[in-house]
């Protein structure tokens, strides 16, 4: 048997038949070019995304779907996805087929140069943020600017769809709790512990089906603690050089 080059984790949340189009995405991008299997993650036996998962299982079986035991919510699924993970390339893909996954064999050709994360950046050029919120955007593009000047290695930190070494996802211990934040939290910890951190630009697509997860309000100081995380140990780092 071929040894699979690529994981992929995407957690799911009453995503019905939508799914099947998030399917369809990672076999025109991948097929032909990389060796995969994706592990479709969910909450609950009634959700919604379950049967249609079923049944591409059924005919394909690099479709993995298991329901996490964790606890509910993003991050415990992210978390029990990566445990079933190899040590090497794991992509994170959101369920709602908002992410470019054409540039997925782009992405692994970073990984392969020694990344040991790739962000697909909607703020580099030639990336692209197509609907959503305009607040939301702004606020993680100004993020994404700052923290990128201030030496971080990406200009979109914020956005999940991206390739970790399996190994570094491994050893870093996850801490967010409020939901979509821990892209955030684990491209801050790869920089500060010295993880080379490559991007490529990527279009993303507000969902046109379903209803967005996303609580901008509630997740915000979530993501302010991981922003001043950064700055702090940055700081202190210099502290300690100087002292």
């Amino acid at each position: 048997m071929q040894e699979n080059k690529l994981d992929i984790v995407i957690p799911v949340y009453n995503e019905g038949a939508l799914i099947a189009n998030v399917y369809q995405h990672l076999v025109k991008a991948l097929d032909k070019k990389l060796t995969w299997r994706a592990f479709f993650i969910y909450d609950f036996d009634e959700d919604t995304t379950v049967p249609f998962l079923q049944e591409l299982h059924q005919q394909d079986f690099r479709v993995i779907p298991l329901k996490q035991n964790l606890g509910k919510g993003v991050v415990n699924a992210l978390k029990f996805g990566f445990k079933q993970t190899h040590d090497g390339a794991v992509a994170v893909v959101m369920g709602d087929d908002s992410d470019d996954l054409e540039v997925l064999p782009l992405m692994y050709q970073k990984y392969e140069q020694g990344a040991l994360l790739v962000a697909s950046s909607r703020y580099s050029q030639g990336g692209e943020y197509q609907g959503g919120n305009f607040i939301k955007k702004n606020l993680s593009k100004l993020a994404g600017f700052i923290l990128n000047k201030s030496g971080l290695g990406t200009k979109d930190p914020t956005n999940n769809f991206k390739l970790y070494c399996g190994k570094f996802l491994k050893s870093t211990p996850i801490e967010s709790s409020g939901g979509f934040e821990v892209a955030l939290e684990l491209t801050v910890k790869a920089a500060t512990q010295g993880v080379t951190i490559a991007e490529i630009p990527g279009v993303w697509k507000d969902r046109t089906e379903g209803k967005s997860k996303f609580k901008l309000i509630k997740w915000m100081p979530h993501y302010l603690k991981w922003f001043f995380y950064y700055f702090y140990q940055k700081l202190s780092k210099r502290f300690i050089t100087n002292g």
